[in-house]
């Protein structure tokens, strides 16, 4: 009996470490939270481009959700206006009304034509970024490249062609596959000019909201 008294005191103390561990453990998790949380909700003006760059946008359609990341050193204005936008909640429920097959689908209108918009325009923001596959830009009317608004364009390939016509203020970083599967979707194909592509399903946002880089 004597011999398992040092033994039940070690299980004791085991057991005491672990739940302070435990409790510091928590309380760092929930440190973490409440400042993760306070990080989302931060007035957009105090928002750093550190902060923006620890972020994500979330786009869960009715087809897969995708996820990309923001250029906020590059395109300071149109990812500002873009987070305001997600914050309001201004996409849900919008579409993506163009879906151009293995090239670019677009979304994003308050219309779902494509001649929507915020209220107000943000003027091209030229920048170091290419028209890869995957990348997000800004979508402008022809021969208007100050006057973009909402509309946002995902590229489904490379085309260089268009580099510093338009603002590349993101790149998607998952779900490219729910993308290729949205462009396979059947369209109007050329014939639904003026505004052609024009899927024949509803592509919809069923919700965009900003979350952070590291959350699954």
């Amino acid at each position: 009996m004597k011999d398992l008294i040092p033994a039940c005191r070690s299980a004791r103390f085991f057991l005491i470490v672990l739940a302070v561990l435990a409790l510091g453990l928590g309380s760092a998790c929930k440190d973490r939270v409440s400042a993760d949380s306070n990080l989302l909700l931060k007035p957009i003006d105090d928002l750093t481009p550190e902060d923006i760059e620890s972020m994500v946008a979330v786009v869960q359609t009715n087809y897969g959700v995708f996820r990309f990341k923001l250029f906020p050193r590059e395109a300071p204005n149109t990812v500002r206006s873009f987070i305001t936008l997600a914050r309001e909640g201004f996409y849900n429920g919008l579409t993506f009304h163009r879906v151009v097959p293995t090239y670019m689908i677009v979304g994003g209108c308050p219309k779902g034509d494509g001649s929507g918009g915020p209220g107000y325009t943000v003027a091209l923001e030229a920048n170091r970024h290419h028209h890869s596959r995957g990348a997000v830009g800004l979508m402008h009317p022809p021969l208007l490249p100050d006057n973009g608004g909402s509309q946002f364009y995902i590229m489904l390939q490379d085309d260089y062609r268009i580099d510093g016509s338009y603002t590349v203020f993101g790149q998607v970083i998952s779900g490219m596959d729910v993308l290729d599967r949205i462009s396979g979707l059947p369209n109007t194909g050329k014939r639904g000019r003026p505004n052609p592509f024009v899927p024949l399903q509803a592509v919809i946002i069923e919700n965009l909201h900003l979350d952070l880089m590291e959350n699954p």
